[in-house]
């Protein structure tokens, strides 16, 4: 299975929260939000979380704040010169996920050191 095909199965998507949204969610806040959730998911402890969520949305350009807790993630984004959204996902505490979490977190070091594309599906993100 390529690494594309693992990101998929990885990271979850629609946001949940997207049903009531007045307005889409841009893809690269949702590809952040699902690899927070599933960092989360996999037991990375909060610190690591926020760290990795703000070193890809910084590589990204977009300006952000993170709180994890054991059950949800809170996020505020913006691309520069634009209103944040604030987006909050519920999670459910579990085990770690070694596994798992070397995976999402192998990842999240791809997109934030540019070698591998933010895509939303299989298509590069215009805002990457």
């Amino acid at each position: 299975m390529s690494q594309a095909e693992d990101l998929h199965q990885t990271l979850p998507t629609p946001l949940e929260s997207e049903a009531n949204s007045p307005e889409p969610v841009d893809p690269a806040i949702r590809f952040i939000m699902a690899l927070g959730r599933a960092l989360h998911e996999a037991g990375a402890p909060s610190d690591r979380l926020e760290d990795r969520l703000g070193k890809v949305a910084s590589q990204l350009g977009l300006e952000t704040e993170f709180f994890s807790t054991p059950t949800s993630l809170l996020s505020s984004m913006a691309w520069p010169g634009q209103e944040p959204r604030t987006i909050m996902i519920r999670v459910q505490p579990g085990q770690v996920n070694l596994g798992r979490l070397e995976l999402v977190d192998h990842i999240a070091g791809q997109v934030a050191t540019q070698h591998q594309r933010l895509y939303h599906g299989t298509r590069p993100s215009c805002n990457a």
